[in-house]
């Protein structure tokens, strides 16, 4: 939006913005009408981001299913929906698009989509795979995104029960 046009805008709000009003403040390194519309993203993106964490553990070269679960298709189907599965060195392993029937995995991995949730599969689990992955589900305005930590066990040990915790965060474009 060009200056005119926020002038235009807010006069019509009732307030007015003058070119010398605006070089003032460009000055004084502050810019009203940017500082505003940054605000008012970063009230709505902290609405509409979520982050969950989840902990699995697993030896090597097993196979491991982590689940994404996610809460836009909980009042019937959606259709455009996106969702990614990223490794812990953030390449894509696995990418599904709804509404183009698009699904795209790395050998070595496949993913099973039901309405609300989209598992990973993981076979024969590698040394590369431990680490944070990430199921990013994107939908118009709203993402999520879902994060799971494979830890390397020994087949000798006893998995201990998996750490499910949810955080919020801002998120800035």
């Amino acid at each position: 939006m060009t200056w005119t046009q926020k002038i235009r805008s807010s006069q019509t709000k009732g307030i007015r913005w003058t070119e010398r009003e605006r070089r003032k403040e460009r000055e004084r390194g502050r810019d009203h009408m940017d500082m505003t519309d940054l605000m008012l993203r970063m009230i709505v993106l902290t609405f509409v981001l979520r982050v969950t964490a989840l902990q699995l553990r697993s030896p090597l070269r097993q196979t491991v299913s982590m689940p994404c679960e996610y809460d836009y298709e909980a009042h019937g189907a959606i259709e455009q929906l996106s969702l990614q599965w990223r490794s812990p060195k953030s390449q894509l392993l696995c990418h599904f698009i709804k509404h183009k029937d698009y699904r795209n995995c790395t050998q070595g991995y496949s993913a099973l989509y039901t309405p609300g949730n989209i598992t990973l599969i993981i076979h024969k689990v590698k040394e590369e795979d431990f680490g944070k992955h990430v199921c990013s589900v994107s939908k118009r305005h709203a993402f999520l995104d879902y994060i799971i930590e494979l830890v390397q066990v020994t087949e000798s040990s006893t998995p201990l029960p998996t750490d499910k915790e949810e955080h919020s965060g801002m998120f800035l474009c």
